[in-house]
């Protein structure tokens, strides 16, 4: 509990406070309950108008997708938690239709707004106060209340001293994201099963006054106490949450759902702010309309077409472009005149809209337009499936690819595991930022086995020697490719929060219990510009970053032998050559599994399969990464990110912040050139200070290859030491078959 001074009440007004953009996308999110740094008071932020966010339709379409995949995640986990689960105890309300299914974010701005974490509102939370001298419990509505009787009461109403009031900072907290203030008022549900608030008057003896009992350092043994000294009736703390009690439908029969948990304000339990990221398609610096236009339709969730021909084009599934002319004659030969028909009709229209726009005059809405493309590209689809010839010509990824392709099947891969978008992610990293030339100057990506001149010796045997143990260190690390990548596009943005867990459930006293996932409470009135576009919408908060990286991309012929060394081979094992036309991230492609955002759609017996293996493999590789450079840079492992590439076998480690990037990897590479690669390579590198401990429990803790959950993609799942060192399988399903794992660095040193 807090010390609180006297406030004028004419002073009590919208309050602003500012961090750092990083601290405000997470730590000071809306909801949050903070001190400030003086420990004086307990304060709940609020979401205020700020400077909108610049992004372009690209990055909007990216964050709806995420947004909508997490949804989709935690709605599928949190619906099988218990019995009788009730959508709205999952997710917000706005992230559901009136049918209780998940709603589709078409477009971002119906729901949300996106702003740049600027600025935050905070008011004090929660207005409850204790006299020091007998302990009278006061509560108020709001801080107006509070102050003016704080102004006008110079004494205790209770026991006449001059008090020094103290805040109290417990709150009840429930999986529901509600939080209350304590008090002795209660709801709950009669035997009709209507909810109501139960009176905060004794019910011995009608006092409305409690005293309260906080003597305990365990806040299940605080009690408030009638204050009435011929009564003194002690009533529990603990209250249940209304919205919950409404909403299960047998209250009476699964109360403890609905039941709060006194909880510290400042506890980590009491918010976590949901947060994702993804790479910036053409990067930060991209204006080529063209270019951001086909990356548009290469992404889109409404018509597969461009991303199939996109990822069988990258990967090498030879096929025949066909134009709408070629359909229509090869259907008119084999008489499927209806198909043609149709297909003509769409080609036409679609033709004649094109023209339209094109010309001077009346022109056509982008939604219009965009329904003719559609109706085209279905006339299209259906006009190819009339006739098999023509599917094989026309259609060149496999139907392995093809039907997860599909909207149906494809949801159920989360945005950050999705392969098919990450191998566009990684294309267009390759191609607007790898490959685009110089930054202010200096190369945008250094391989570290031919260094330019700001990252190189001036001694030119010296520089030649670096790069020829560079080119040594690669080779015993299975690498194709590494270097700095002195700009990453990155966008991290929040939009939402829990509590009591940052997971779709929680487990207390052997009762499962949903926990909803929250957006950000809307914003009301116009943004910092005068415009009203924010006005009942829900915020996003966004940072757009461009620090240093590490680039890292595995040798092919290194994988496949790695996968030749399992005693017993994989599930789906496949064999591979550089001769073969399909390239081998178009066979891992065609054996991928979607197993959700949690990882908890993936089987048991589907982790000894490619695509889950080859997925640890990096995942462990990045991990190995970032513990090297934690450990030769001094920079802490939370301030370090990961983010895979699995069909193109690469991976890029990061530096995660919003403040200026300071260049601590390029300086890293500078000075600790050798140790950075070698170290690696150590036989430490990859033990563990738990030692069989840790090896009989999947070969992955903290005291070795986890680093903290904020960081990690994956959540520290897909994840083993066993994989880059040889070791116990961490898979009990195919632990019988394969006890041992073959280490990747092992296998490589051994070729």
């Amino acid at each position: 509990m807090n010390d609180t001074t006297q406030t004028d009440a004419k002073e009590i007004k919208a309050k602003l406070m500012s961090r750092s953009r990083s601290q405000l996308l997470s730590s000071y999110a809306p909801g949050k309950l903070f001190s400030f740094e003086d420990g004086q008071g307990s304060c709940r932020i609020l979401p205020v108008n700020s400077t909108p966010f610049p992004g372009n339709d690209i990055l909007y379409i990216q964050m709806a997708y995420l947004i909508e995949d997490t949804a989709s995640g935690w709605y599928s986990v949190g619906m099988r938690s218990s019995d009788n689960v009730a959508p709205r105890q999952v997710l917000d309300s706005s992230l559901l239709t009136e049918h209780g299914t998940v709603k589709r974010l078409k477009k971002l701005d119906t729901l949300f707004y996106v702003m740049k974490p600027d600025q935050m509102g905070y008011e004090v939370f929660p207005l409850t106060y204790t006299c020091d001298h007998c302990d009278l419990f006061l509560h108020f509505n709001n801080e107006v209340r509070a102050a003016s009787f704080f102004n006008s009461n110079d004494t205790c109403p209770h026991c006449g001293g001059k008090p020094q009031w103290r805040q109290v900072d417990v709150v009840n907290v429930h999986p529901s994201g509600r939080v209350e203030p304590l008090s002795p008022a209660r709801w709950n549900v009669d035997e009709d099963g209507k909810v109501s608030q139960w009176s905060s008057g004794c019910t011995s003896c009608g006092n409305t006054k409690y005293t309260l009992d906080h003597r305990s350092s365990k806040l299940s043994e605080w009690q408030f106490i009638c204050a009435n000294p011929n009564c003194t009736q002690p009533r529990d703390i603990i209250n249940n949450d209304r919205e919950t009690l409404e909403i299960l439908d047998k209250p009476m029969e699964h109360i403890r759902l609905a039941r709060f948990r006194a909880s510290p304000a400042n506890a980590s339990s009491t918010h976590y702010t949901v947060m994702d990221q993804f790479v910036i398609l053409g990067g930060l610096e991209l204006t080529d309309s063209a270019r951001l236009e086909k990356l548009k339709e290469i992404i889109s969730r409404d018509d597969h077409s461009a991303l199939e021909k996109f990822i069988a084009q990258q990967y090498g599934y030879a096929g025949d472009e066909m134009s709408s002319e070629d359909i229509i004659a090869h259907l008119e030969k084999k008489n499927l005149k209806s198909a043609s028909d149709e297909l003509k009709q769409a080609d036409k229209l679609l033709k004649e809209a094109k023209e339209m726009n094109q010309g001077i005059g009346s022109r056509l809405s982008e939604e219009m337009l965009s329904f003719m493309k559609k109706n085209f590209e279905q006339a299209k689809n259906k006009a190819l499936s009339a006739c098999d010839e023509l599917q094989n010509k026309a259609f060149q990824a496999p139907p392995e690819i093809r039907n997860k392709l599909i909207p149906e099947v494809r949801q159920e891969f989360s945005s950050r595991y999705d392969p098919f978008l990450l191998a566009v992610e990684h294309d267009s990293l390759l191609k607007d930022i790898i490959q685009s030339g110089t930054h202010d100057g200096s190369r945008v990506f250094v391989p570290f086995n031919s260094l330019d001149d700001l990252l190189a010796p001036n001694d030119p045997e010296e520089r030649a020697a670096i790069e020829g143990r560079v080119n040594q260190a690669m080779r015993d690390l299975g690498l194709e490719e590494v270097g700095l990548l002195r700009k990453f596009p990155l966008c991290r943005f929040s939009y939402g929060f829990t509590r009591r867990e940052s997971k779709p459930c929680v487990e207390e006293q052997n009762v499962i219990m949903p926990v909803r996932l929250n957006l950000f409470p809307v914003l009301r009135g116009g943004d910092s510009t005068g415009h009203k576009k924010s006005h009942n919408k829900h915020p996003i908060y966004a940072i757009n970053q461009d620090n240093e990286a590490l680039y890292f991309r595995l040798r092919v012929d290194a994988v496949c032998r790695w996968l030749q060394a399992f005693d017993v081979p994989l599930a789906d094992h496949f064999h591979w050559s550089p001769k073969d036309e399909i390239a081998f991230g178009g066979r891992l492609l065609e054996r991928a599994l979607p197993w959700g955002r949690y990882v908890d759609k993936l089987q048991p017996e589907d982790t000894y399969k490619v695509y889950p293996m080859v997925y640890t493999l990096l995942h462990s590789f990045a991990h190995l990464v970032i513990n090297t450079i934690a450990q030769e840079s001094g920079l802490d492992q939370a301030s370090l990110g990961e983010y895979l590439f699995p069909a193109d076998l690469a991976f890029v480690v990061y530096r995660n912040g919003a403040t200026m990037d300071l260049g601590n990897i390029s300086s890293l590479w500078r000075s600790r050139r050798d140790a950075l690669l070698s170290d690696m390579l150590s036989p430490r590198a990859t033990q563990c200070g738990s030692g069989s401990l840790c090896d009989s429990r999947g070969g992955a803790c903290p005291d070795c290859i986890m680093i903290p959950e904020v960081s990690c993609l994956a959540g520290n799942n897909l994840l083993t030491r066993a994989v880059l060192r040889s070791g116990p399988n961490p898979y009990e399903a195919s632990r019988k078959c394969c006890p041992i794992l073959p280490g990747f660095f092992d296998v490589n040193e051994s070729a």
